[in-house]
């Protein structure tokens, strides 16, 4: 990664418009969580684990929010790589964190 991240188009938005047309049930999307995408690049821009990742997490909320929009019921957030970053996390939480919540 050479530059900030960015969406360029919606990620997930077929699948889930194609996925709505062929059920009335309960709609599920899972998608990888921040810590697991930046175990996964190589980043020459952030050049720092928690902003890479929080940026990350600001498009995944992006993401999240259109699926909700399009009628997806459930989304799951999967963090294999959580337990790489355990001692990171606290610090990356409290360095981050506005004391406010976003839904």
């Amino acid at each position: 990664m050479v530059g900030a991240v960015r969406l360029r188009g919606r990620v997930h938005e077929t699948e889930a418009q194609v996925a709505r047309a062929h059920t009335t049930r309960k709609l599920k999307i899972t998608m990888p969580g921040p810590m697991t995408m930046v175990d996964t690049v190589a980043d020459s821009h952030y050049r720092d684990k928690a902003k890479l990742a929080m940026a990350l997490a600001e498009l995944l909320n992006q993401e999240a929010h259109a699926l909700e929009a399009q009628g997806v019921d459930v989304i799951q957030f999967d963090e294999p790589a959580f337990n790489v970053y355990m001692d990171d996390v606290k610090r990356w939480g409290s360095r981050h964190c506005t004391g406010r919540s976003r839904a």
